[in-house]
């Protein structure tokens, strides 16, 4: 605990100062070499990378990372947050023992402390629990943390991403029927069908995935390159040196019906699909036809890569 009550010191000490004034404080060195050691502090300020206009460590920071350390007397280090003087670090740093606190399920403990928290702060730490209610695939727990989340505000990706979580954890559970009826639920809806069926086909085969798509036409209601992104998923969780040449011929297929303007994250969803099919198998001759019908020169260099690790 005395390493935590340093750096708040020092955090406090030095809040107002720029970074050059903070790179020359007595303080802040000193507790640097205190809990890291002159030798550490010597390879800092002597790296190429020093930037005398940058302060050398942030306080804040190894505050975040000195709380990871802990899986007792956390109640105490909550109770320890509340010296930090700058409100906005004050409620970045019970985030970070919020998160904590949930990584080692202490979740009762993090609800005690999103208390302290203030209400307009809350809704981040909420967000957190969300992710760990996703994992659970527990209906009602998500719901009720859900609204507390606040999805209209940014950043909304957040919320997406933990919807898209919580069902294919509850289709693991569940099953993929029950997961498709928890999609005509309005706070999930229709572009959710499809993480039915994604986590199970590392277990499924190709043909097994076809009827289920068959069984369920829905799923696809949204998503209409589903078998290209279901075999890909399979043979990404499986990999093997090789795809039987009808199986490959089958996946490839697929692929092709992919719009090369449709677009995933930065990318094109078509290259990062065939780069990911690529680089689940060893045969080179497969690997460079995935290759071949890519079109971004980060995918290519990504199978380049990963051709010159297996060769």
């Amino acid at each position: 605990m005395k390493r935590l009550e340093l750096l708040i010191d020092t955090l406090n000490e030095t809040e107002h100062l720029s970074g050059e004034k903070f790179n020359t404080n007595s303080k802040a060195i000193s507790t640097f070499i205190t809990l890291y050691g002159e030798e550490l502090y010597k390879e800092k300020i002597e790296s190429k990378n020093f930037f005398i206009y940058n302060p050398f460590y942030y306080p804040s920071f190894c505050i975040g990372r000195e709380i990871k350390r802990y899986k007792t007397k956390l109640s105490e280090i909550n109770n320890l947050l509340n010296k930090v003087k700058q409100v906005p670090i004050r409620n970045y740093l019970r985030l970070n023992l919020i998160e904590h606190c949930l990584n080692i399920c202490e979740q009762d403990l993090a609800k005690n402390i999103i208390l302290d928290l203030p209400d307009e702060s809350k809704y981040s730490a909420h967000r957190l629990l969300l992710k760990k209610y996703a994992l659970k695939g527990n209906l009602n727990d998500f719901k009720e943390t859900l609204k507390l989340s606040k999805s209209n505000k940014s950043p909304r990706n957040d919320i997406f991403d933990s919807k898209k979580v919580f069902i294919e954890n509850y289709s693991l559970k569940n099953g993929i029927l029950k997961s498709l009826e928890i999609c005509n639920l309005k706070i999930f809806g229709e572009k959710f069908y499809t993480n039915s069926l994604i986590p199970h086909c590392k277990k499924l085969s190709i043909r097994k995935i076809d009827e289920i798509i068959e069984k369920y036409p829905i799923i696809k209601k949204n998503e209409k390159n589903i078998k290209a992104i279901a075999y890909v998923e399979h043979f990404n969780k499986n990999k093997r040196s090789s795809i039987g040449k009808l199986l490959f011929e089958k996946t490839l297929n697929e692929l092709k019906k992919v719009d090369k303007n449709l677009k995933f994250g930065d990318g094109r969803l078509k290259d990062f699909l065939l780069c990911s099919l690529g680089s689940s198998i060893t045969n080179i001759d497969q690997i460079n036809q995935c290759k071949k019908m890519i079109i971004s020169p980060f995918y290519k260099k990504e199978l380049n890569y990963y051709i010159k690790n297996i060769s």
